[in-house]
């Protein structure tokens, strides 16, 4: 049997006094609502961050049971421009998002909690590059310790059995993009009643994002996905899903163990960093 996962919104503060904060990681899911295609709910990526933190948290529990995860509720907005003109996206600013986490932050902080791990699940530059300059300042504000996930495991270079699988597959990462194979299985795998359409109806639909960006245009709309997916949802199986979830909570949980334990973490490649700093102004 699992272990149960204490949730921080069902403690008094009597409780959260009584924590060792030096062995406890208060874990934040946070992704915006939006249009994930036809054939998905908008509130695909709230499920993964969400799903991933919750399995993340009892993994870190069975590999070390000195240690104390706690689940937040999960934040559900986020920086979604790229998506903004399909009903149903709810994108909000990159300052507000920045504002909002060194809030929300400060406020664990202030309860006297030194490691946060931001569970992330949706990575447009904006919405990434918000929640580490929040980091950033809650951790030179209070001197504790705080990382953004998602970033780390897809951004390291690092080797992910999901994307060996989807070779497999006669696949390739590097076109699925938004609502696609790797989405749309792991919601096939864990909400199969929330699929939407029979996926075999989907065509695949490839586009060129960088392109289309040099281009000024500034939506997978405008660039061409005009049911709001890129990728290849058909070939969508429920394996490929369950692979996502636990693979994306077992490396969670090794970094957070990792983060409390002062060992090396994986580090976003310096050319994303780069394009971060320099190119996405909040």
């Amino acid at each position: 049997m699992s272990p149960r996962i204490q949730q921080l919104t069902e403690m008094s503060w009597v409780e959260i006094e009584a924590l060792d904060k030096d062995k406890t990681v208060i874990l934040l899911p946070i992704s915006p609502i939006e249009e994930h295609g036809p054939h998905l709910p908008v509130g695909t990526d709230i499920f993964g961050a969400h799903d991933i933190a919750q399995l993340a948290a009892i993994n870190v529990v069975e590999k070390n049971s000195t240690l104390q995860p706690i689940l937040s509720p999960t934040i559900p907005l986020g920086c979604a421009p790229i998506t903004a003109d399909f009903p149903g996206t709810i994108s909000i600013r990159g300052k507000t998002l920045y504002n909002l986490l060194v809030d929300f932050c400060s406020g664990l902080a202030d309860s006297g909690f030194k490691y946060i791990v931001i569970v992330n699940h949706h990575l447009d530059s904006m919405h990434l590059k918000a929640i580490l300059e929040a980091i950033e300042t809650v951790c030179e504000r209070y001197g504790i310790k705080m990382i953004e996930t998602a970033g780390r495991i897809l951004y390291s270079r690092m080797p992910l059995d999901e994307i060996t699988k989807s070779e497999e597959m006669g696949l390739s990462m590097k076109t699925e993009i938004h609502a696609d194979v790797r989405e749309t299985s792991f919601i096939q795998y864990k909400y199969p009643h929330l699929i939407k359409q029979d996926l075999e109806e989907l065509p695949s639909v490839h586009i060129d994002i960088r392109d289309g960006l040099k281009k000024g245009l500034k939506t997978f709309k405008a660039m061409g996905a005009g049911q709001g997916y890129i990728g290849t949802p058909a070939r969508a199986t429920k394996a490929l899903g369950k692979i996502h979830l636990e693979e994306q909570a077992e490396i969670t949980a090794e970094m957070i163990i990792q983060l409390i334990s002062g060992q090396p973490l994986p580090e976003m490649s310096p050319g994303i960093l780069k394009y971060l700093k320099e190119s996405i102004q909040l």
